[in-house]
């Protein structure tokens, strides 16, 4: 994290704060979805707000989708664009794991418990230390292939999300721990490591979106429909104006018509990954909820960016055209 920019840093600390505050102005709306469902207990709101906060945190990283022209600068601010993402994606599991530890879910009857909160925190820490320790030594053994290192880390994963969720803690947030020991401890296994995770991403993301089809609302109402799109509107009214700022801070001018400048508001399928690990928790029709309209604001902020390049080609292309002389005819 020493080695992070500070207009990283800068930036993920507006995000966080531009977050929070829609998940306090949205938090209406989710009152109102709450008593309908019967969760009117202010401490029953508390782990759902946290989560739509960090839903709406971090962005998808990659931005080779949007089709940018290469350049230097499209490079640079392309790799600012993922750092950032990576910096909130930290975050986001941090507020949305940590909100839950000290709640102890009951339905309506959900109470705040500090001491029962210090209880899960120790267990997480325990379990990342040991499992760190252990994952060092394994990594280290299978180094040099992939498919028994992918075996390795699954099998880390599957203890530590069954740990936490015997401890009503998020699978999110252990895993982060126990990443964070992994990184720490280990040296020359972890360049193979992210390889093996990031090929595995797309099929990764790919079974994350199935299973979330399996866990939404099958029948969503009208509240739950323009809570999603509201999520997605202000995403794409604030994360590009925090870009621009952020940009600006480093150094770099965004080009005018590079599909960079909506990089910031596709959302990331860490946001729908937050929410199950909140249902894994707490398994309620709210929190279904929740993810049926995070779902919703997924798609509805994914097309915001290719719209938008395909409105550019084509005023583009128009103007190009009407303002194209006519061929000189051939002597």
């Amino acid at each position: 994290l020493q080695a992070v920019p500070r207009v990283v840093w800068s930036w993920t600390l507006e995000d966080a704060a531009m977050s929070a505050l829609v998940a306090a102005a949205i938090g209406a709306i989710v009152y109102g979805l709450s008593i309908e469902h019967g969760f009117a207990h202010p401490v029953a709101l508390i782990a759902p707000l946290a989560t739509l906060a960090a839903a709406n945190l971090s962005w998808a990283p990659e931005t080779r989708s949007l089709r940018v022209e290469l350049s230097d600068r499209t490079r640079r601010i392309a790799t600012l664009v993922a750092a950032a993402a990576g910096l909130s994606a930290i975050l986001a599991i941090a507020v949305a794991g940590l909100a839950t530890l000290p709640i102890r879910a009951d339905g309506i009857a959900s109470s705040l418990d500090p001491l029962l909160g210090l209880k899960r925190f120790g267990i997480l820490v325990a379990t990342a230390l040991v499992v760190g320790a252990g994952a060092r030594v394994l990594l280290s053994i299978v180094e040099r292939d992939s498919p028994q290192m992918l075996v390795v880390v699954v099998g880390l994963v599957c203890i530590v999300a069954g740990v936490a969720d015997a401890a009503g803690i998020s699978p999110l947030l252990s895993g982060l721990l126990a990443g964070v020991v992994i990184a720490n401890l280990s040296t020359g296994p972890l360049r193979n490591l992210e390889s093996v995770l990031h090929r595995g991403e797309t099929a990764g993301g790919m079974l994350l979106y199935g299973f979330a089809g399996v866990l939404v609302a099958t029948e969503p109402g009208w509240a739950t429909i323009a809570l999603g799109f509201a999520i997605a509107a202000t995403r794409i009214l604030l994360k590009p104006a925090s870009l621009r700022r952020s940009m600006r801070i480093a150094g770099e001018e965004l080009p005018a018509a590079t599909p960079l400048r909506l990089a910031s508001v596709r959302q990331a399928p860490l946001a729908v990954a937050v929410v199950i690990a909140l249902i894994l928790v707490e398994d309620s029709t709210l929190a279904r909820t929740l993810l049926t309209a995070i779902v919703i604001a997924g798609f509805a902020s994914g097309l915001a960016a290719p719209l938008q390049s395909w409105q550019r080609r084509t005023v583009s292309g128009g103007s190009s055209g009407r303002n194209a002389r006519p061929a000189e005819p051939a002597p």
